[in-house]
Formats: C-alpha cells, sequence, structure tokens
C-alpha cells in the first residue's frame, strides 16, 4: 500500500532502491549495471517505469529526494532526458543526455522535487499512453555527489571536493549540444566517451582520491559555460565497474555479483549505448538507447539472476 500521494501524481510499484555496477572490456568502454537492492538507507540508484498522461504529472519516489533523473521513452525514437540537481534552479526543462541538433527541452522534466520529480507535457517525457522508464540517483555521502563547476578552458584542470575517490563520473554543460561525456575508473588514461559515437582524450582525463581532472575539450571546459557533473563510488554492494571483451555469440552470458534490474553497455569507438531495464517485460528482446534512436534487438536480449544475456549486435 502507497502512502498518500499529491493529486497527479504517479507511484508505481517497481518504484525501488537499487544496486549499481559498472564494467569496461577491450572492445567495449563500459557497461553499467543496475540492480535489486534490499539496502535501503544506503540506497543510491532507483529504476522504475510511469505511463504518461499528456498532461503535466508527478512522478513520485516516497521518501527519496532524487538528485538526478533521466527518461527514456519505451518505443520512441527520442533521446534521453536528463535533469539534475542544480539545473532546476534556474531551468525548468530537461536536457538530452546525447548529442542532438538542440540543447534542451522544455516541458520535460521540469523539477527534482523531495519525494519525486515532476514531469511537463513534451512527448520525451509524457505522451498519452506512452511507457517511459527512469534511473535515478539521490546524492549519499561517501558514494555519490553531485556538482558544478564553470569551464576556464585551463588543461588538467582538478575538480575537487567529491569526498572520494570516483569509480564514474558523468559531466553534462548548460546549453552545450554534445550531451553528457563520462568515464569510469576502468577505462585506459585520458580516455572519456558520451552515448553516441564520440570517445576519446583531452575530456574527463582521469580520477583521484576525491577528485577528477578535465582537459580543455569544449565538452567539458568552455570558458564560462556552467557543467553540472555526478560521481559515484564503487563499494561491491550497490555499485561496481569491470569489464569483459565481446566474442560476437548470440545468448553469452554476462556473468554479474548481483541479479540485474538494468544493464547499460557502451562500445569503445564507434557504436551508441545500450540499456535494458527489468521493467522491459522479461519475453521482450528489447535494448535502448541514450541516443535517438527506438528499441533495437539482438543486444541485451535479457535479464536474469546471474547477470544479463547478450545478443550478437554490437
Amino acid at each position: 500500500m502507497f502512502p498518500f500521494l499529491p493529486a497527479g501524481s504517479v507511484a508505481d510499484p517497481r518504484f525501488r532502491p537499487v544496486r549499481a555496477a559498472f564494467a569496461r572490456a577491450k572492445t567495449l568502454a563500459m557497461s553499467a549495471v543496475v540492480l535489486l537492492s534490499s539496502v535501503t538507507a544506503r540506497a543510491q540508484f532507483y529504476q522504475s517505469s510511469y505511463t504518461g498522461t499528456g498532461a503535466a504529472q508527478t512522478i513520485s519516489m516516497p521518501g527519496v529526494t532524487p538528485s538526478l533523473v533521466i527518461v527514456k521513452h519505451g518505443t520512441g525514437a527520442v533521446a534521453s532526458i536528463v535533469l539534475m540537481n542544480g539545473m532546476s534552479n534556474a531551468q525548468t526543462f530537461g536536457y538530452y543526455l546525447s548529442a542532438t541538433s538542440d540543447v534542451h527541452t522544455p516541458g520535460s522534466i521540469t523539477t527534482l522535487g523531495p519525494s519525486g520529480f515532476s514531469v511537463g507535457t513534451n512527448n520525451s517525457v509524457n505522451g498519452s499512453g506512452s511507457t517511459y522508464h527512469y534511473l535515478a540517483a539521490r546524492n549519499l555521502p561517501g558514494s555519490i555527489i553531485t556538482g558544478s563547476y564553470t569551464g576556464n578552458g585551463i588543461d588538467n584542470r582538478d575538480i575537487t571536493g567529491l569526498g572520494f575517490a570516483p569509480d564514474w563520473v558523468m559531466v553534462i554543460g548548460v546549453n552545450l549540444v554534445d550531451g553528457a561525456i563520462f568515464r569510469t575508473s576502468v577505462m585506459p588514461a585520458d580516455y572519456s566517451t558520451n552515448f553516441g559515437s564520440t570517445n576519446g582524450a583531452n575530456m574527463i582525463q582521469s580520477f583521484g582520491t576525491g577528485s577528477f581532472q578535465i582537459g580543455t575539450h569544449a565538452s567539458v571546459n568552455t570558458t564560462g559555460v556552467q557543467y553540472y557533473y555526478i560521481a559515484a563510488k564503487a563499494d561491491a554492494v550497490q555499485f561496481a565497474v569491470g569489464t569483459y571483451t565481446g566474442n560476437s555469440t548470440a545468448g553469452t552470458a554476462l556473468a554479474l555479483p548481483f541479479s540485474a534490474d538494468a544493464v547499460s553497455i557502451k562500445v569503445a569507438a564507434g557504436f551508441t549505448s545500450a540499456f535494458r531495464y527489468s521493467t522491459i517485460p522479461a519475453a521482450s528482446d528489447v535494448t535502448l538507447a541514450h541516443t535517438n534512436n527506438g528499441p533495437s534487438t539482438s543486444r541485451i536480449t535479457a535479464l536474469n539472476a546471474s547477470g544479463a544475456v547478450l545478443g550478437t549486435s554490437a
């Protein structure tokens, strides 16, 4: 039984705290896995879905104040939308997570609140009758933090004050069409990527004890541009990073230390990201992308108690 919800809000019985793990391989830049957790007091990540109404609504996350929300249309060729803590102080719209010709989407994710988030009427997050999948995170000292900085164009710049050595950092600039850039601790030195096909050096360059270092690339350090970031630390309980090498064999098992609720994979070069959540019907061979592509098949074909099952597509 859910607690009282304000008018226009939505509660999904699948809303729950989850664990997360990241992996990297010789041929894969990043694989992210979000998994079910019973440790609610230490929960960092949450994943669920909701149905669009076409009218502004609140998506309820009882007892959780999210610091980041990412929403993806379940069937449409629409890029994922992100809103991060601090952005909503100046803007009432979300940003495209992947590089597009547009920067942001008015009427998408409008606010992050004390028990969930609100969406407007934009089809990217709230088309009538459409299914939307979301991943949310909340700040937790020593494990996950959001913040911001202003670009100055200076190379080898350390962004400090995280309070821990990160294993994953994602940065997105305001009013830039580059989309978000991210790096994991298992990637090579001076290497990061976006959710499309761009990757390389001079973006997020390295991680420190309580910091991450950026180069001069416009996507992370243009003079005068405001950037927002989220950083997370691996703990083997809720969040982990690692690698694997693809073999182009259908039915390949991706073994994980948890029962997966979500898996997201990024190939090292030339391919877009791919992810699958447990809110996608188990019998469906459906993989989503954070880019403006619709669902695909033969990528992440299933999630199970041991991890995930992979198809043959990159």
